[in-house]
């Protein structure tokens, strides 16, 4: 099983990873958690330590980069499909005051856009209107060629 920092998290959620991992040892979360409840941070990190050992292969940062190549990126630029194009415009022409310096959008308006924007350059089926007018199987599976028509960026990945 893999999990991230289970000690960073709260002891419920480290009670259940235990519990499925030795639901034996690991069966009563109130008894688990009063267990930690009355003692210092310092014994509750060393008490975990000395219960997640035998359950836990501890690797840290500076072990594991040693080996990791470094990072190579290569962007490639895409243009939106016709269909992107004109739910991008929609997107901003619906939402010209909150873009408007005079119009004073606030940041969660503006954190909408973006969200809209970033869906519209995904895909535009991700709209529910967009997904409704996409052309279907009888099964209701959308039609395949027009599902990749319908995204620069599946074009793209179509002639890869």
């Amino acid at each position: 099983m893999l999990t991230g920092t289970p000690l960073q998290n709260n002891l419920e959620e480290l009670f259940h990873l235990l519990n499925f991992l030795s639901p034996d040892r690991f069966y009563d979360l109130e008894s688990f958690t009063h267990e930690f409840a009355e003692i210092s941070k310092e014994d509750q990190i060393q008490k975990l330590h000395s219960l997640l050992g035998p359950h836990m292969l501890r690797r840290l940062k500076a072990d594991v980069l040693s080996g990791m190549p470094s990072k190579s990126e290569l962007i490639v630029r895409v243009e939106l499909s016709p269909m992107q194009k004109k739910y991008y415009k929609n997107i901003l022409t619906r939402n010209f005051e909150a873009l408007n310096p005079k119009g004073g959008g606030t940041q969660v308006s503006l954190l909408n856009i973006i969200m809209d924007l970033k869906k519209c350059c995904n895909h535009p089926y991700l709209f529910p209107k967009a997904s409704i007018e996409a052309p279907k199987h009888k099964n209701g599976m959308y039609e395949g060629n027009a599902l990749i028509k319908a995204s620069g960026k599946f074009v793209l990945l179509q002639k890869m």
